[in-house]
C-alpha cells in the first residue's frame, strides 16, 4: 500500500460521501450514478431523495430479513426500523455510504457500500454487500464491487480495502 496523507484521504471521503448523500431529488441521483462496465447496470448512491421512498424501504427490509445471517441483530426487522436505520446509521454517518446495484434495466438487485472509512490505517471497509434479487445477470454483484472499488481508488484515492467476515463457512 502506498503512503497516503490521512488528513487528505479523510477529507476526500467526507467530501465525496456528503456530495452523494445530500442529493435531494431523484434526477440528481441518477446524474451521479456510477456505471458498471459493459452496460451491465449502475450503482446509485442512497441519499436524501430516498428517505421517503416506501418501495426502497420495503426492499431493504425484505433483503435484510432474508439475509439475517449477514446482519447480526437482536431486533425484528420492520419497515419503520429500516427507515430509522437509513437516517441514523447511514445518512447521518459521515464515513458510511451505500449504493443500490441496478441491473441494465434499472431494477434494484442489491446493495453495497463502505463504512468505517475514517480510520487510522487509511483503508475503506466494504460493507453491506447483499444481492437481494437472485435472478438476473450472473456476475452483476462481482462487476459492481469491482466498479465500486475502482471508483474509490480514482475518486477518493483509496489504496486499501477491508472486508469483515462473520464466518468462513
Amino acid at each position: 500500500m502506498k503512503t497516503i496523507c490521512l488528513g487528505t484521504f479523510h477529507a476526500a471521503i467526507r467530501r465525496s460521501f456528503s456530495f452523494l448523500k445530500q442529493t435531494a431529488n431523484l434526477s440528481e441521483v441518477f446524474a451521479r450514478h456510477i456505471p458498471i462496465p459493459e452496460g451491465k447496470g449502475a450503482l446509485i448512491p442512497i441519499c436524501e431523495a430516498h428517505v421517503g421512498d416506501a418501495g426502497l424501504i420495503t426492499d431493504l427490509s425484505t433483503w435484510r430479513a432474508e439475509n439475517q445471517s449477514a446482519y447480526p441483530t437482536r431486533f425484528q426487522v420492520t419497515e419503520q426500523g429500516t427507515a430509522r436505520w437509513l437516517r441514523s446509521h447511514l445518512l447521518d454517518v459521515e464515513d458510511r455510504i451505500l449504493f443500490l446495484v441496478l441491473d441494465q434495466f434499472g431494477n434494484r438487485i442489491g446493495h453495497m457500500g463502505f463504512s468505517n472509512c475514517i480510520s487510522n490505517n487509511g483503508t475503506m471497509e466494504v460493507d453491506n454487500v447483499v444481492r437481494g434479487v437472485q435472478s438476473g445477470v450472473p456476475g452483476l454483484m462481482g462487476a459492481a464491487l469491482k466498479t465500486l472499488l475502482e471508483w474509490a481508488r480514482t475518486t477518493i484515492g483509496a489504496d486499501g480495502f477491508t472486508l469483515r467476515v462473520f464466518s468462513d463457512n
